[in-house]
């Protein structure tokens, strides 16, 4: 009866080990196939020159990486290397065709991870420029803010693009920015009054979310203004 009990354990943590094993392997083979190229991602990010065919190896290897696994991160990752793509190209057509492949890698990274700030952001962006502002492009950015109210990464971006969408935001869709806006002040103040130095429709937007708070108002406008 031990014998048996011990024969029946062992059988079930192989099967569990076998199962284990093939859960992962998919995993694994994308990380391998990636391996080779994360280098060049690193050198993109940190803006480094990349070579036209060594950007399209490394696109290549993440679609092939992505018969094995398909992850929101992943997707948005190609949604970046096709917009980098675009950015290389001399021919129109192409350069629009690159982008809204792009647009299409980042709906479905959104569809897998909603809660993703930079996916919707990115979405935002690439609808707004090709399409305008009707195309969905607001509804994208006032996700990438309800997603990621405090990314400061983002903020900038974030305000810039709903200064540029302005007119098609609701005034409780306003409310949300100027109060994004009153937050980026605490924390980067000389960018927000550099874009609003450079921005041709900033200054009214930013005045009028800091104009609940006469001192914040006042700060901001000595500083736009070198007083």
């Amino acid at each position: 009866m031990l014998k048996n009990a011990s024969l029946v354990s062992k059988l079930i943590g192989g099967t569990v080990g076998v199962a284990i094993l093939v859960l992962a392997a998919p995993r694994l083979m994308a990380e391998m196939i990636m391996m080779p190229v994360q280098p060049t991602l690193e050198q993109l990010k940190q803006g480094d020159a990349v070579d036209d065919k060594v950007l399209m190896k490394a696109y290549e290897a993440l679609l092939q990486s992505e018969t094995w696994v398909r992850t929101g991160d992943g997707l948005l990752k190609r949604a970046w290397l096709e917009h980098e793509l675009a950015k290389r190209s001399g021919d129109q057509a192409e350069q629009v065709a690159w982008l809204e492949k792009s647009e299409r890698s980042t709906e479905q990274s959104v569809l897998m991870a909603p809660g993703n700030p930079h996916a919707w952001m990115r979405l935002a962006y690439l609808r707004y420029r090709l399409s305008g502002a009707e195309s969905g492009a607001k509804e994208a950015l006032l996700l990438s803010l309800r997603t990621g109210p405090y990314e400061q990464v983002l903020t900038l971006r974030q305000i810039r693009y709903a200064i540029e969408m302005w007119s098609e935001f609701s005034e409780a869709e306003r409310e949300e920015v100027r109060g994004t806006i009153i937050w980026a002040d605490t924390i980067m103040h000389a960018d927000l009054v550099k874009l609003a130095q450079t921005h041709p429709n900033a200054q009214k937007v930013i005045i009028s979310a800091l104009a609940k708070d006469l001192d914040q108002l006042k700060k901001f406008i000595g500083s736009l203004f070198n007083r």
